[in-house]
């Protein structure tokens, strides 16, 4: 649609050059059909553009040192053509007409050369622009790529730092139940096993859905649970709709990690860690809130984990999306993510 309105344009621009000229002769020669003067003028000005055209897509655009001779001659070819197709179409009719165009053909020479050097030069300008804006987007594109491969490593980079952190104290746990509850020990190790199996291609992945990212929370959890007890209490609430939305992978564990280690643990009696996943205008809302001691006084949090889900966000979203902390009531810690839906992870 583009092209056809931009063809649209250059017919309006040589047929008012054509018009022009036309007028010019008409003047300058007191003629009084300006109709066959002007019919005239359209088909030699016409006539040149299309040879002019033609030469430049053939020839001149592969060598720029015939732009000029060949522009010319499409100029020359294009008067005679010309005026045979207006001779056709029935004019001039009159004599007077027909020696007002004869003696003015060195006019149709000239002016319609200029209109066939305007619109060559043009067509080529056009080209060396055209060329030099590939030139110039696929210059963009290497940059986007090793944009897009540095974001991707950095990713990478601060994905790792989870996976070995929870694993250490996975191990760590299992270490301290060998031996004082070697039933408990077995069944961590299962779950272990279960985890590691279901959730190794994901943690590796650039982008999952967040129903995997749910699972492997579940899973996660789960581990946790055995651990822990009847001190730990669980639930992922996530509407089924949502479940295919893509969604980073690893992001939300940090979070529930945090809600664990450092409000779960150290309290006495335990307590309950949710997550709760809506939509909230044009944002995805994951909203994860514990029960335990609580760890937030100043709004902004901090801890490796935390970081490394904010460096995450900005690498991912930029400024749209954010990481919120503040205190639960009566005691514990809220944390909410907040994820553009139109700007889906890369």
């Amino acid at each position: 649609m583009a092209k056809y309105k931009e063809g649209l344009a250059h017919l309006g621009v040589l047929l008012l050059a054509n018009t022009l000229i036309a007028l010019t002769i008409w003047a300058l020669l007191d003629a009084q059909d300006f109709l066959a003067v002007w019919v005239v003028s359209q088909c030699i000005g016409l006539s040149c553009a299309l040879l002019a055209r033609f030469a430049h897509n053939l020839v001149a655009q592969r060598r720029a040192d015939l732009r000029f001779p060949i522009a010319f001659l499409a100029a020359l070819c294009g008067v005679p053509l010309g005026a045979w197709v207006a001779f056709q179409l029935g004019f001039p009719a009159q004599g007077n007409a027909v020696d007002v165009a004869l003696g003015s053909i060195w006019r149709y020479i000239l002016l319609s050369s200029l209109v066939s050097f305007a619109f060559h030069a043009y067509y080529s300008n056009r080209a060396r622009l055209q060329k030099l804006e590939e030139v110039r987007r696929e210059a963009e594109m290497r940059e986007l790529a090793v944009q897009k491969s540095a974001l991707h490593a950095r990713l990478r980079a601060l994905q790792a730092q989870i996976e070995p952190h929870f694993l250490f104290n996975t191990l760590a746990n299992l270490h301290s139940l060998i031996g004082r509850d070697d039933q408990a020990a077995r069944s961590l190790l299962e779950r272990l096993n279960e985890y590691l199996r279901a959730t190794l291609v994901h943690s590796r992945a650039e982008q999952a859905s967040l129903g995997n990212e749910c699972e492997m929370l579940r899973a996660y959890l789960t581990i946790h649970a055995l651990r822990m007890g009847n001190r730990l209490a669980w639930e992922i609430r996530l509407p089924e709709a949502l479940a295919s939305l893509p969604f980073p992978p690893m992001l939300l564990q940090p979070l529930v990690e945090n809600a664990i280690i450092h409000g779960i643990e150290p309290k006495i009696d335990g307590g309950h860690v949710s997550l709760q996943v809506e939509t909230t205008g044009s944002f995805l809302r994951c909203v994860i809130s514990d029960d335990g001691v609580g760890i937030v006084t100043t709004g902004e949090g901090s801890g490796v984990g935390l970081e490394n889900v904010r460096e995450r966000l900005h690498s991912l979203y930029g400024a749209s999306a954010r990481l919120e902390l503040r205190d639960n009531v009566p005691c514990g810690v809220i944390a909410e993510l907040w994820i553009p839906l139109e700007a889906p992870a890369p």
